[in-house]
This record gives structure tokens, sequence and C-alpha cells, in this order.
């Protein structure tokens, strides 16, 4: 039993090593990509993508979050739409200053909860003239530029979204939880 217990705690450290290693090289890639592939300084590089997948380790542990790259694969084309629709808006704002405004602090009542909920919060921005503000159990605070946009109803979509996301496979779970 003592050698059972022993492969266990192996086979879990190398999960933890695989883990962090597989942030390191996601982080060190994007390093690299915002740095046009120039790594000047070795050891500064090293050490802050080093410290970033450890940091990221204990916000959100390996088996946390139901990451399945299908699903990723079909939330990125609608990311990506609305997060340069959110800078084309917020742009044409700043250029066109006569441009009609008219800002609010809005209460969202989510649908979804937990890690979900979470990822809404974090995610908001991406729509043209949203900003997260505060998140509380099932209420999402919204700064909005102009409360007569279809807000609502552009968050219920993101919402949707989210929770095919993180939906588990066979559809149970508590990450997609609806209230």
């Amino acid at each position: 039993m003592n050698n059972a217990r022993k492969l266990d705690h192996l086979r879990s450290l190398r999960s933890l090593a695989a883990s962090i290693a597989l942030r390191a090289a996601a982080l060190l890639l994007l390093w690299w990509a915002l740095t046009e592939g120039s790594l000047r300084d070795p050891v500064f590089v090293l050490a802050s993508v080093t410290l970033a997948s450890w940091a990221s380790y204990l916000i959100c542990p390996r088996g946390e979050w139901p990451w399945r790259p299908v699903k990723i694969m079909r939330f990125l084309p609608y990311f990506l739409w609305n997060s340069l629709l959110g800078g084309i808006d917020v742009a044409f704002r700043a250029f066109r200053p006569a441009m009609p405004m008219n800002p609010d602090i809005i209460e969202f009542p989510l649908r979804v909860s937990g890690k979900p909920a979470l990822l809404m919060a974090w995610t908001v921005s991406l729509l043209p003239g949203t900003a997260s503000v505060y998140l509380e159990r099932d209420v999402l605070l919204i700064h909005v530029l102009d409360t007569r946009l279809p807000t609502q109803a552009k968050l219920r979509e993101l919402e949707q979204h989210l929770k095919l996301l993180l939906r588990e496979p066979n559809g149970a779970g508590g990450n997609a939880s609806t209230r």
C-alpha cells in the first residue's frame, strides 16, 4: 500500500509539473509574440514567465476549469469579433466627441454562477460600450457608455456563449448551472 501511495504522489507531482510547464510555454509564446520575437534579457524573461506560471497555477489550479479545445475554438470568433467591435466603438467615441452618450452603471442579474459568472465579469468589457465594475453573487455591475444601446440583450448573448463554453461534456456539473 505504501508503494501505491508513493506512485500516486509521483504521478501527482508529474501532473503538476506538466501543468506548470504547459502554462510556462504558453506564457513564453505570448511574451515572444508581444515583444516581436525579442528576448533581450533572458534571465528577466525566464524569471517573469516562471513567476507568472506559478501565479496562474495558484489562481487557477489544474482541473478547475473544464476547458475544451473545440469549445474554445467555437467561442474564439465570437470573442474576437466583439472585441473588434468594442475597440471600434471606443475609437469612434474618442475621435467624435459629439457622439451621443448616456453613461450609467447598470445591475445585470446573472443566470450563471461560479466560474461562468467570473468569466462573464472578465469578458464583459469586450462588448461595445461596456466595462465590468463589480461582481457580487448573482449580480454584475456594469458601466455602460450609452444606456440606449441593446446592452441587456448583448450581455445575455455573452452569458449564453460562456455557459456553452464551460459546460461539462455530459451536460452535468456545477460550472454551467443556471438558476
